[in-house]
């Protein structure tokens, strides 16, 4: 299974395959997981009771209808365990953990591919295959290579038709909070998704939000039956300290809001820096709405970047890509200046 950020068996200078905020880790996050060093002597809270309260708060519901991961993938994995699907409908390319996590539990995987002529674009269309009622249904906002928010009017006719067919969905919300969209279901709104559909699932991330991969935080949102049946699946102290601390300290970060404007704005204009360059150079790119970009480029682009010792994700593994389809997350003014000028020397060197 690939994956972006294998900066451990190659030489990379700047790393582009591996998408986080490119504001960095707020200055509150840094200072409150240093402080929970001096707390690595005991073990963290079985009960993550500070942290409930928190989101508790933010989000105006229940406890009961919320658990922590150790990151997103952990939860998708735990989550996926505690449904046990026969089968499931994910909808490609996607990202390739779902594939990991359904094959630990043997599950057959009906694969839409989505069409390339519409940007990957989840349409009403492609909904038709929920008639076929998969136990589960996998779906992504916005979507993991190409960036794209899933259109609410979608979104909520997917949750009705799985909801009609007996589906359980897993709605994996990593980049939402990165994304153009994320105001779309705001704090508020949460509570009455999962009171109305108690057969959904929904995993967001602090990783990708506050920048700290290595730490690995994220939490899920469902209906307390369904957060019992999950955190059956996770061990009983899921969560370090450090992850702790960094998690009550993303959700003042949130509640406060500046951060999330700073962070969308730099994205947002960063993105379109990257996007217009790239099609200065001929190559063709696919809109996004969150803070990484997929494009189609010349064979060879990876390797010849790499040598340069810029990583980027080669997307050929993704069902529905194949070689040539290349993701790059959204950086710094001056680190994307210093992508666009490696691509156009490796384009005209192949």
């Amino acid at each position: 299974m690939n994956h972006g950020g294998d900066i451990y068996r190659n030489k990379v200078n700047m790393d582009f395959s591996v998408n986080l905020n490119p504001l960095g880790t707020p200055k509150e996050v840094l200072e409150a997981m240093q402080e929970s060093i001096k707390r690595s002597d005991v073990y963290p809270d079985i009960l993550h009771e500070d942290l409930l309260s928190g989101l508790q708060n933010m989000f105006g519901i229940s406890a009961a209808t919320i658990t922590f991961g150790s990151g997103a993938s952990e939860l998708i994995t735990a989550t996926v365990r505690a449904i046990n699907p026969k089968t499931a409908l994910v909808f490609e390319p996607a990202f390739t953990g779902y594939t990991h996590a359904l094959d630990a539990v043997n599950c057959s995987i009906k694969r839409v591919i989505l069409k390339e002529a519409l940007g990957f674009k989840l349409t009403e269309d492609e909904l038709e295959a929920i008639k076929e009622r998969p136990d589960l249904i996998i779906i992504c906002d916005p979507a993991n290579p190409t960036g794209l928010n899933v259109e609410t009017d979608v979104l909520i006719s997917l949750l009705n038709k799985a909801k009609e067919n007996g589906c359980k969905v897993i709605l994996d919300q990593s980049f939402y909070l990165l994304s153009d969209n994320s105001e779309i279901f705001p704090e508020a709104e949460i509570n009455s998704l999962i009171e109305k559909y108690d057969n959904l699932y929904i995993i967001r991330s602090f990783t990708k939000f506050l920048a700290i991969p290595g730490i690995r935080a994220g939490y899920l949102l469902a209906a307390p039956k369904n957060i019992e049946a999950v955190n059956r699946q996770l061990p009983e102290w899921n969560i370090s300290v450090v992850a702790e601390e960094a998690m009550k300290a993303g959700i003042d970060v949130l509640r406060d809001g500046e951060f999330v404007r700073e962070s969308l704005e730099l994205i947002q204009t960063e993105r379109d820096f990257l996007q217009r360059s790239l099609m200065n150079l001929g190559l063709m790119i696919f809109k996004s709405n969150t803070c990484f970009v997929m494009f189609k480029g010349p064979e060879g682009l990876y390797e010849s970047l790499l040598k340069k010792g810029i990583l980027i994700r080669d997307c050929s593994d993704y069902p529905g890509l194949f070689k040539g389809f290349y993701r790059i997350a959204v950086k710094n003014h001056k680190e994307n200046e210093a992508l666009i000028e490696a691509i156009k020397e490796a384009k005209y060197e192949l």
